[in-house]
C-alpha cells in the first residue's frame, strides 16, 4: 500500500487540510525533505540538517526577532504634554502595538501635570478627581476595549478640560500665582467689573506681602510675623465690595488665603512658584 493510503499517510493528509484552510503554508516534506548545510539553516526545505532536529532554527530564529521588535517600546509611544497635538496622538495610537505603553505614558505625564498644578492652586483639585475616575475604570479591566476607552478619556480630558485650565491665567490676565488668589476669592455671581475688583485686590493682597513679610527668611515660624501677614490679608480684602462679600464671609476668605500663603511661601524669597526679589 503506497503511503498517502496508509493510517498515516490519511490522518496527516487531513491534518494539511486544516492547516491550509487556517492559513498556513504545508510543506510535504515525507520523503521529499533537503537538508541544510549552513549555519543559519538558510538553505534545505525546513532549514534543518537532519531529521533528528525538531526545533527549525531558521523560522525560530525569525519568530523570536519579530517578537523583540513588536515588544519594543518606542519613542512614538510616550507622550509630551509640553507639546501635544491631540491628532498625532490619536494617530500613533492607533497605529502602536503597545497600546498599554502609550495610555501608561499618557497617565503619567498627566498626573504630574496635575500634580504641579494642584500644588499652585488649590481649586484644581477637581481636575484631579476626574482624572482619578478615569484611571479608575482603567484598572478596573485591562482588555482591549478598556485600553481604547482610558485613552479617549484621557485624552479628552486633557484637551477640553487640562488644556484650557492651563491657559486660564493667560485669559484671566493674571500670572499663576495671582490666579490663585483670585480664585479662592472669586463667586459664580459676580459681575464682571465686580471680577475686575477682586483681580485687583488678589494682585495688591499678593504683591504687598512679597514685598514686604514673604522676603523674610523663616516668617512662618515668627508668631509676630505671621500676626502681620494675616493683618495685611485682612486689610487688603477690606477693599472687596460689601454687597457679594460680607462682613462674616470676609474672615473665612481672610483664613483661606493665610493658609493659602502659608503653604505656597517659604520664606527669604522662596516658594511654590519659584523665587522672587523684591
Amino acid at each position: 500500500m503506497s503511503y498517502e493510503y496508509s493510517e498515516d499517510g490519511l490522518v496527516e493528509a487531513a491534518t494539511q487540510e486544516v492547516l491550509e484552510d487556517l492559513g498556513w503554508t504545508v510543506e510535504y516534506a515525507w520523503q521529499k525533505e533537503s537538508f541544510s548545510n549552513l549555519p543559519d539553516r538558510s538553505d534545505g526545505l525546513l532549514g534543518r540538517a537532519n531529521k533528528s532536529e525538531v526545533v527549525l532554527v531558521r523560522y525560530c530564529l525569525a519568530a523570536i526577532n519579530k517578537q523583540k521588535h513588536d515588544l519594543e517600546v518606542r519613542e512614538s509611544d510616550y507622550v509630551d504634554l509640553s507639546n501635544l497635538d491631540f491628532d498625532k496622538l490619536r494617530i500613533a495610537f492607533a497605529k502602536s502595538k503597545h497600546k498599554n505603553a502609550v495610555v501608561f505614558n499618557l497617565q503619567e505625564a498627566i498626573e504630574k501635570k496635575l500634580e504641579q498644578m494642584v500644588s499652585q492652586n488649590p481649586i484644581r483639585l477637581k481636575f484631579y478627581e476626574k482624572y482619578k475616575e478615569i484611571i479608575e475604570a482603567y484598572n478596573a479591566g485591562k482588555d482591549l476595549k478598556v485600553v481604547q476607552e482610558a485613552f479617549d478619556n484621557l485624552n479628552d480630558f486633557m484637551g477640553n478640560e487640562l488644556t484650557p485650565e492651563l491657559k486660564r491665567a493667560m485669559r484671566e490676565e493674571l500670572d499663576e500665582e495671582t490666579l490663585a488668589i483670585y480664585d479662592l476669592l472669586k463667586k459664580p455671581t459676580l459681575s464682571k467689573k465686580e471680577k475686575s475688583a477682586v483681580k485687583k485686590v488678589a494682585k495688591v493682597t499678593l504683591g504687598t506681602l512679597k514685598a514686604e513679610k514673604l522676603k523674610l527668611e523663616h516668617w512662618r515660624e515668627s508668631t509676630q510675623v505671621s500676626a502681620q501677614v494675616k493683618v495685611t490679608i485682612n486689610q487688603s480684602l477690606q477693599y472687596l465690595s460689601q454687597e457679594p462679600y460680607p462682613d462674616d464671609e470676609l474672615e473665612l476668605l481672610s483664613q483661606a488665603v493665610y493658609q493659602h500663603i502659608h503653604s505656597h511661601y517659604q520664606g527669604a524669597g522662596m516658594s511654590s512658584y519659584g523665587r522672587f526679589f523684591y
